[in-house]
């Protein structure tokens, strides 16, 4: 599936939730859902601001703000707290499969998915007696 059609699928994957949740359809909210899907990096506030600019796109950081909750709640976006950094970073979720991170002392965010996650996500799941939704595992390293 090109990028086009997946943008399209998700565009309404989103407008069916907003159908159903009562909220507003907006030209912003699609605007910023867009440019995510885009892009495949992680993003902050702040860089996805820039980006809306620079395209010319005229959205409010209240909006983005306001736009990646929505987002969140619907499951197109994944929110990440890298190190003991302040500032939040977010990524698509819709079709990149479950991945998890090392933060490296630079500042450098490697993604990769490693099998054997998911036998211990199974043990977890049957000795607790509960359903993993979802997950986050983050190392950190100095980079060599």
């Amino acid at each position: 599936m090109d990028n086009e059609a997946k943008i399209s699928r998700v565009k309404k994957l989103f407008l069916d939730f907003l159908d159903k949740k009562g909220y507003r359809k907006t030209r912003e909210r699609l605007s910023i859902l867009e440019v995510i899907y885009e892009h495949k990096k992680h993003f902050s506030m702040d860089s996805l601001y820039e980006v809306m600019v620079e395209k010319n796109f005229r959205v409010s950081r209240a909006t983005i703000y306001n736009t990646i909750e929505v987002l969140r709640e619907c499951g197109l976006v994944r929110k990440h707290q890298f190190d003991n950094q302040n500032q939040a970073f977010y990524e698509r979720n819709y079709f990149d499969k479950q991945h998890d991170h090392i933060i490296c002392d630079n500042g450098e965010v490697i993604e990769f998915c490693d099998p054997r996650i998911q036998p211990i996500k199974d043990s977890v799941e049957k000795l607790f007696n509960v359903e993993i939704t979802s997950h986050a595992l983050y190392f950190y390293a100095k980079k060599k």
